[in-house]
């Protein structure tokens, strides 16, 4: 069943697109010949798109599961920015007016699906009107143009997703979660074996498409020697290692949260398949990699829940689940082996830590005085969104705060900072939209865990929703610290599930529980002496 479900011929089709689209955005970054580009793959989307809406959707999904910002191809118009994530959108949307308004389609709309939604469109307009009035226009447009990812919510209630599509889109999700994995472990080698003067190249490609930060974590002190750190501890003190970071990896993370689902419900009972295995060692390694710690908050928090409710799925389940337990702890050992051995592998040998990239400034890279300086920004933001705390400062409010980081020091005369980007991600919400927002997102979230729970006692693919379920936990838990509800990647995700979750079952049992209720208040009206009589009269 899993491998029916996530691994087919469109996996490994788009894991192909994938690598593809990353070639051509090689060859054409800098050479002029961006636009042409762009105009071919807005062309190519929107007739794909107005042949198969889900097909464009599949298209416009695939890119901002693996596209960080959207910026893996670009080009200026008229001293304007445009990407491929803007085309890819345009396209879709214009495709589904089309089909609209040839009466091809209608939108299904459902009351108790769609009422968060409406609420945080209401909070986005009250955010960008505020935005306009009061602070810079250029600043409070391009804080706000992420949130048009939300208009992706049309032409997804507007599609009838049968059996078929709904696993075009878990394939669509497998082979870019594949292509992630693959990515940040050969980033982690090339890092570590590669010298600075071919590394150049590859990292200015994936810093100005920024798809990834790619930071040296093992660092030297004054004389030289490597500081006791965790990488330099694991590494023997001799060697070093790199941070992959990329916003997209929270899709890896959510795939083990699907993982762990159907180890815990699906194949507890069964061996487990290979691909199962496999894709568990590759998820946990890129995890590892990413030294995200909003991550392992929110795949810590969704993996207890799962195992928690994989208690009432099922046979026998204290036993089996205990023995998962143990066969997705042994996995795990070997996912951090995994990130390691691309550190250790002997061939080539790494360079001399000082010929690493970025050496030279390895000694202001401090984590933890970039966690001090994020905790310095909190209080200023507290002031500002007391300020409006209901209607909200608009998109665009900047803030103001001292860092400690030595980088932001160098950069910033005194480390004094002003910025409209910022690194809590619900005060952020609350501090442009008002309480409205974080109204909107909470509804939201309530909304579906309604709909996981329904969809698992009514559906046999309970560790399906289960595991879909439990990336909305990490996907809410890590905006905490890592703001993703105000990012096309967090709005994805929140659309992408909206299809596995059966809301026309919901209701339909309401609408069968109103009348039944009417029927039993009937029956007691008819019961009744005296209202019975008046009835009969």
């Amino acid at each position: 069943m899993f491998s029916k479900q996530f691994f087919g011929k469109l996996t490994w089709q788009i894991l192909l697109l994938i690598v593809g689209m990353h070639l051509i955005a090689i060859v054409v970054r800098g050479s002029g010949f961006e636009l042409p580009v762009l105009i071919g793959i807005s062309l190519i989307t929107l007739f794909v798109s107005k042949e198969s809406l889900s097909t464009g959707l599949l298209l416009a999904f695939t890119e901002i599961f693996v596209g960080g910002h959207g910026h893996l191809i670009e080009a200026s118009i008229l001293g304007f920015s445009v990407s491929i994530r803007i085309v890819i959108f345009s396209a879709v949307m214009l495709a589904w007016l089309y089909l609209l308004l040839t009466k091809k389609l209608t939108i299904k709309f459902d009351s108790f699906r769609d009422t968060p939604w409406l609420i945080l469109l209401v909070a986005i307009v009250l955010g960008t009107g505020v935005g306009f009035l009061k602070n810079d226009f250029s600043k409070a447009f391009d804080d706000m143009n992420g949130y048009l990812t939300i208009f992706y919510l049309l032409p997804v209630i507007s599609i009838n997703w049968n059996q078929l599509k709904k696993r075009e889109l878990l394939q669509v999700f497998t082979g870019s979660t594949v292509w992630l994995v693959i990515f940040t472990l050969l980033l982690s080698y090339l890092f570590t074996h590669l010298d600075g003067k071919i590394l150049s190249h590859i990292y200015t490609f994936v810093r100005d498409s920024r798809l990834a930060e790619v930071t040296l974590q093992t660092v030297a002190n004054n004389n030289g020697e490597v500081t006791n750190h965790l990488g330099a501890q694991l590494l023997g003190g001799s060697g070093y290692w790199y941070r992959i970071f990329m916003q997209s990896q929270i899709f890896v993370v959510i795939a083990l949260s699907v993982l762990f689902s159907s180890m815990m419900i699906m194949w507890r009972n069964q061996k487990l398949p290979d691909l199962v295995s496999i894709l568990v060692i590759g998820t946990v390694s890129t995890t590892l990699l990413s030294m995200s710690r909003s991550f392992i908050l929110g795949l810590g928090s969704a993996l207890f829940i799962i195992w928690c409710l994989a208690f009432f799925e099922g046979k026998r389940p204290i036993f089996n689940i205990g023995k998962r337990l143990f066969k997705a702890i042994g996995l795990g050992l070997l996912g951090f082996g995994l990130a390691l051995f691309t550190v250790i592998f002997p061939f080539p040998a790494q360079p001399n830590i000082q010929d690493a990239v970025f050496y030279s400034t390895s000694s202001d890279t401090n984590r933890e005085v970039a966690v001090s300086s994020r905790w310095s920004l909190l209080t200023p933001m507290m002031t500002d969104i007391w300020q409006a705390p209901i209607v909200g400062n608009g998109f665009g409010h900047e803030v103001t705060y001292t860092s400690d980081d030595p980088r932001v020091r160098s950069a910033y005369e005194g480390g004094v900072v002003t910025t409209y980007r910022f690194e809590w991600g619900y005060q952020d919400l609350w501090l442009k939209m008002g309480i409205l927002g974080l109204i909107a997102f909470a509804w939201y979230f309530a909304v579906m865990m309604v709909g996981v729970r329904f969809t698992m006692n009514n559906h046999g693919h309970s560790w399906l929703v289960l595991g879909l379920g439990g990336g909305l936990v990490i996907l809410f838990i890590s905006n905490i610290f890592s703001p993703y509800l105000n990012h096309p990647i967090g709005f994805a995700y929140m659309i992408f599930v909206v299809p596995f979750i059966d809301f026309k079952g919901m209701e339909k049992k309401r609408l069968m529980s109103k009348k039944t209720q009417i029927a039993q208040v009937r029956n007691v009206v008819k019961m009744s002496p005296v209202l019975g009589s008046k009835i009969e009269g």
